[in-house]
């Protein structure tokens, strides 16, 4: 009988003893059955990830057609693939059967949003489940969107909370850079936002870090006051004759008078600088520029 050796290592010992004591039976018959097992499992499990991208894929738009009345289905002239050289992504194109025209959505998933059972995870489904749901709506007429589900998609509503009372501000409008995929305050040179509370009428500089930013298609936890809307004026610093614009975003309830809004700086109290540096302070309703609603 030929005769093969293992290694093991000193810390390992206890085990070997306690499989010796307890199995009853040769430590080499215990160590080929679990080869055996390894082996004939490891088929099983490479066959499984390739072909369930696919299904899940397929099964999520069966789920997606029952829950909204389509017939999604992933495009039959296209196969999934590998977009290119330099990535992993894969690309699906789905199409509603026999409409026309036809419109097509092309889909892009990493392939570490598939678990071990080839299924999708729920950050990833929540995000198909609500681009299938905009783009088939009835009242969309595109024919063709592109969705990458690999790219963050920030929604440009932020909230902040007041510095001097801590009540929630919100939604403040402050759209992201084309191409980015990350949240970034809309700033002139970086220079953070300026936000007056319509609380307590305090007025703080806030930057990226003080947002809390929401990604479309998932659910959104913020306090976002739901009765009020993004609005902004601007003015002059005024220091010394500084000509710096001054922006200063805050949010009314909606129908509020123009009026209103132009008289809401005369009850701010401000902490902010202009672009200058300079310590901005009061100055006359004369000196804004009401801008109303983002």
């Amino acid at each position: 009988m030929p005769n093969k050796t293992i290694y093991i290592k000193d810390s390992d010992l206890p085990v070997w003893e306690r499989a010796q004591k307890e199995l009853g039976e040769s430590i080499s018959s215990a160590f080929v059955d679990y080869l055996k097992a390894r082996l004939e499992a490891a088929p099983r499990r490479q066959k499984r990830t390739k072909l369930d991208m696919a299904q899940a894929m397929d099964a999520l738009l069966a789920e997606i057609n029952v829950a909204m009345n389509l017939d999604i289905e992933r495009h039959p002239a296209w196969s999934p693939i590998i977009l290119d050289a330099n990535s992993v992504n894969i690309g699906y194109k789905l199409h509603q059967k026999r409409a026309n025209p036809d419109r097509i959505m092309s889909l892009v998933v990493h392939p570490l949003d598939f678990d071990d059972d080839g299924q999708l995870n729920s950050h990833t489904r929540n995000r198909i489940v609500a681009a299938i749901e905009k783009f088939w709506d009835g009242r969309n007429t595109d024919r063709h969107r592109l969705v990458d589900t690999t790219r963050l998609e920030i929604d440009p509503n932020v909230l902040v909370h007041c510095a001097n009372c801590g009540e929630p501000i919100g939604p403040l409008f402050l759209p992201q850079p084309e191409g980015e995929s990350a949240p970034k305050a809309i700033t002139v040179g970086g220079m953070p936002v300026h936000v007056a509370c319509p609380s307590c009428g305090h007025v703080y500089s806030y930057r990226t870090a003080d947002m809390q930013f929401h990604e479309l298609g998932t659910p959104d936890p913020r306090p976002m006051p739901n009765d009020r809307i993004s609005v902004h004026v601007r003015r002059a610093c005024g220091v010394n004759g500084c000509q710096c614009v001054v922006v200063i975003r805050t949010t009314v309830k909606r129908g509020t008078p123009t009026l209103d809004l132009m008289r809401a700086p005369s009850g701010w109290t401000f902490h902010i600088y202009c672009g200058q540096g300079h310590s901005v302070g009061q100055i006359g309703l004369s000196g804004y520029d009401c801008e109303g609603a983002d």
